[in-house]
């Protein structure tokens, strides 16, 4: 059995996380960029995570959106899977006229509004119609552990292994192919 069933967006412990969630004030990357039926953001966007979030912002910037891509880093620092992108994402953001505010935390949600705290301790309180959550992925393997044990030999690739570039998961599996 080859398992390649991907990864989905992380949402990390946040007060009102949730609710905000319900209420549609926050998203992942996942739903704003789905091939079907993705959800749209309100006019302000708050992007939380430049490493994955970054070509959103910028995507975002360019379709009229007001954007503030905002990280808790001390730096920018695109996601493992971005590679050799970097720089090209680096001049796309300076192009567009979005800025990386760094050492930004999300500390709670509530009533249309996110509260962040900074590296020094001060919080700030920002008025949103979406924020997008672009904090890491985890491996979608459940099919993994349920087959354990059931006497198959079960292969796992790609993000279903761990979140990396695509360019990986094309290597598992041509790998893979040659030893079967």
């Amino acid at each position: 059995v080859v398992i390649a069933t991907g990864a989905e967006a992380v949402l990390p412990p946040v007060d009102g996380l949730e609710e905000a969630r319900a209420s549609g004030l926050v998203l992942t990357i996942d739903e704003v960029m789905a091939r079907e039926a993705p959800r749209a953001p309100g006019r302000r966007v708050i992007v939380w995570g430049a490493g994955e979030g970054a070509e959103l912002a910028v995507e975002l910037k360019r379709a009229g959106h007001e954007v503030r891509l905002l990280d808790a880093n001390p730096a920018y620092r695109p996601a493992n899977y971005i590679g050799s992108r970097g720089m090209a994402i680096t001049g796309l953001l300076a192009l567009a006229g979005v800025v990386v505010e760094t050492g930004l935390t999300l500390a709670g949600v509530e009533g249309g509004r996110a509260r962040f705290t900074r590296a020094d301790g001060a919080e700030e309180t920002i008025a949103a119609d979406t924020i997008v959550v672009c904090q890491g992925r985890r491996p979608l393997n459940a099919l993994v552990k349920a087959l354990a044990g059931k006497g198959l030999v079960v292969h796992t690739l790609g993000d279903a292994r761990t979140p990396r570039s695509y360019a990986n998961a094309i290597h598992e599996a041509a790998y893979l192919a040659r030893q079967i």
